[in-house]
């Protein structure tokens, strides 16, 4: 990907709402790959996921999408540099969004106006992610910045006032497949398939009480947008160009004559913050593959438990069961 450039002036972030197509959903729901299609649209600026800018920056360790540290690619060393200016604190913000912007803590943030602690930082955490989303929105010169961090409880902190325009993608993938992806998530960490794989099947069935979780508070949240549309990851992998060109009219925005070719899909390389590192990484011009190994893989009685967990979801989203 060539160098950045970026404009002579500092963005103001009260100027004008930054335009966000925010995909929310469950993790392990191919949203990196969502994100990687959509930048390929012009308009469409793929940033990853925006919501682990501060842990990414603060750590030192993140990687942009080009291949380059976050410090040294320029769009993003801008960014951090417009933050700073306004008096953001980034490390300071990374620990915010441990104690506030993850799932596991969607209890903590739904009950905030009952609790003065977690609201201060929460109003500090939205005040920075304004500031975050306008400099990123107006250095890309982007009719749409294209976020997926997917949580909640990061929809939430979008919404705070005064809120951002924000078009909701609703990802959905078979909670089956996402529960499959975050066993084979935890072999990898625990050493294979012996004694880390038993530990990693224990805890499929809390997977598919969190992908539930997740996609009905992204429903949920969503109802109030200026639009949302939903697609489904296998729908996505099956006819990516079509699914796609559906969705975003279904929002109401124009997709134009660039983007995916339905015949030759392909990956380019983009500036995105965290996500799948195979998507986010791979080389120019390379196929996209529909990752469908669960259905081979997935023994029976697994199988048959795992629906049976995740069955009204399912039946909500057209899934067979």
């Amino acid at each position: 990907m060539p160098p950045f450039s970026m404009p002579d002036n500092a963005p103001d972030p009260r100027v004008e709402k930054p335009r966000v197509l925010f995909v929310g959903g469950a993790m392990k729901s191919g949203s990196t790959l969502l994100g990687a299609l959509l930048g390929q649209f012009p308009g469409f600026f793929n940033v990853g996921e925006l919501g682990r800018f501060w842990v990414e920056a603060a750590s030192g360790e993140g990687r942009c999408g080009c291949g380059q540290s976050l410090d040294a690619c320029a769009f993003w060393a801008g960014v951090a540099a417009d933050c700073r200016t306004q008096g953001v604190d980034i490390a300071r913000m990374s620990e915010r969004v441990y104690e506030l912007d993850e799932t596991r803590r969607l209890g903590r943030v739904l009950t905030r106006r009952f609790r003065a602690d977690v609201r201060s930082g929460w109003d500090e955490l939205a005040a920075a992610t304004r500031v975050l989303y306008a400099s990123a929105w107006q250095r890309s010169a982007a009719r749409y910045l294209v976020d997926v961090s997917k949580l909640p409880t990061h929809l939430l902190l979008l919404k705070e006032p005064p809120p951002l325009e924000i078009l909701l993608l609703h990802l959905v993938r078979d909670g089956r497949a996402v529960a499959y992806s975050w066993e084979r998530t935890r072999q990898k960490r625990t050493g294979g398939r012996g004694a880390g794989s038993v530990r990693g099947h224990r805890w499929a069935g809390s997977d598919v009480f969190v992908w539930a979780l997740q996609n009905f508070m992204i429903e949920r949240l969503g109802r109030g947008l200026s639009g949302r549309a939903l697609l489904r990851y296998e729908d996505l992998a099956a006819a990516p160009r079509a699914s796609l060109v559906k969705a975003l009219e279904t929002l109401g925005i124009d997709p134009g004559e660039g983007g995916v070719d339905a015949g030759s899909l392909r990956l380019e390389p983009t500036h995105s913050i965290a996500g799948s590192p195979q998507v986010r990484f791979a080389q120019s011009g390379t196929a996209v593959v529909p990752d469908d190994a669960w259905r081979r893989e997935l023994g029976t009685a697994r199988r048959r438990a795992w629906t049976l967990l995740a069955w009204p979801a399912l039946k909500r989203y057209g899934y067979r069961i």
